[in-house]
């Protein structure tokens, strides 16, 4: 039989202090299981409180967003329709020995002093269904205005304003009903004008005659109405010995009538995605937890073997057996790390029985004669029965 050893007393290399507990009913290796399925535990409980506060907050955000959102108001439309303003115009010649039309027509170059006058036609009309019908007013005014060119545009010097036609009503229905307004522009009366502002004032710049028709449309149906503007334009060049005549804002444009609706406004999208991230996170950290499993034995052996070789792997020897009958002594070790630091102290490496398969690897120790120093990666009752086993604690 191995010879006793005395557990209370020095070694020169290291101290040994006995753990209190003999081996008890279970094993290292059952008592480290137990307490990783203990820290197993309290981690899934804490993941499953994380879990459900995330998904707490998640919805509480989403639900307070849904219940706070404000309405805005929303303009829908419930009826298109067509307006267009058109402008037409023909040049009343002068007896001479040119022009033998009594009216010349649009887009040609015409000699000032052989033009009496321009006469011009302002149509506005509004197409839509048989709901619809359009009111408001328009008015026709002449501004002559001597300009000059600065960056491409003209720059008036000076204006001057003339009423043509004084602000007039208007009803129409949008099925064929148009807006007609008839002017004409005695070309001698405008240039003579023109002439007079240049003599008084001195100033040589030239000078345009416009003649705008403006004013403002209401289209509307039962549902509802909508506002336009009217406004086309003529624009005479004076006081030339020949000009051109240019139209202005004469086109079609479409439009709609709309209602105003309260209506939600859109939903934050910064908020709502955090929202969804917290909740889609919650469900899956306690999906997560609830599911998992801690680490069987076998995971455990595999994991701390693994670890051992990682770590001290350049530290550890594997051969092919080890005489555990030949020990006189042998001391269990109760962690990984006071293995390598007996191995230090001792000056010795660190042995186990190589195993192509990890799983088979059963315990790192350290032989110093005929005493081994042994961690057991699967400690169990039976592993000692050729020796005096003790079990205790390292302290360095």
């Amino acid at each position: 039989m191995a010879p006793q050893i005395d557990l209370f007393s020095e070694s020169p290399i290291i101290n040994l202090f006995v753990h209190k507990m003999a081996m008890p009913l279970m094993g290292n290796r059952g008592r480290i299981q137990m307490k990783s399925h203990y820290k197993s535990g309290i981690m899934r409980a804490v993941l499953v409180i994380t879990g459900v506060v995330a998904a707490s907050a998640g919805i509480f955000l989403a639900v307070s967003e849904l219940r706070n959102s404000e309405k805005i108001s929303s303009e829908i439309p419930v009826a298109d329709y067509r307006s267009e303003m058109n402008i037409s115009y023909n040049v009343i010649p002068k007896s001479n020995m040119l022009y033998s039309e009594e009216a010349l027509e649009e887009g040609l170059t015409y000699i000032t002093e052989f033009v009496n006058a321009v006469d011009s036609n302002f149509e506005y009309f509004v197409s839509g269904d048989s709901n619809m019908s359009v009111s408001g007013y328009y008015a026709v005014n002449v501004i002559f205005a001597g300009y000059v060119e600065s960056d491409g545009n003209g720059v008036n010097v000076w204006s001057k304003q003339k009423e043509i036609v004084p602000k007039t009503e208007f009803k129409l229905n949008a099925e064929g009903d148009v807006l007609a307004q008839r002017v004409r522009m005695n070309i001698d009366d405008y240039n003579s004008f023109a002439r007079t502002v240049i003599e008084a004032s001195n100033i040589k710049v030239p000078v345009n005659a416009t003649v705008t028709m403006s004013g403002e449309a209401v289209i509307k149906n039962s549902k509802g109405e909508t506002r336009e503007p009217i406004a086309a334009s003529l624009v005479i060049p004076l006081d030339k010995s020949y000009f051109n005549i240019e139209k202005k804002g004469a086109e079609a444009r479409e439009g709609s009538i709309f209602i105003t609706e309260e209506v939600d406004a859109p939903l934050n999208m910064i908020k709502t995605a955090i929202s969804a991230v917290l909740i889609l996170a919650g469900i899956m950290i306690t999906a997560w937890a609830i599911m998992s499993k801690p680490p069987c034995a076998e995971e455990m052996k595999c994991r701390d073997v693994k670890k051992m070789l990682s770590s001290y792997g350049s530290r550890a020897a594997g051969v092919s057996r080890i005489s555990i009958e030949k020990m006189d002594s042998i001391y269990d070790i109760k962690e990984m790390e006071d293995i390598v630091k007996v191995a230090d102290e001792l000056g010795k490496p660190i042995l186990y029985e190589y195993r192509e398969d990890v799983k088979e690897i059963e315990y790192f120790c350290v032989i110093d004669g005929s005493t081994m120093y042994r961690y057991n990666i699967d400690l169990r009752e039976s592993d000692s029965k050729n020796a005096n086993v003790r079990y205790a604690r390292v302290e360095i």
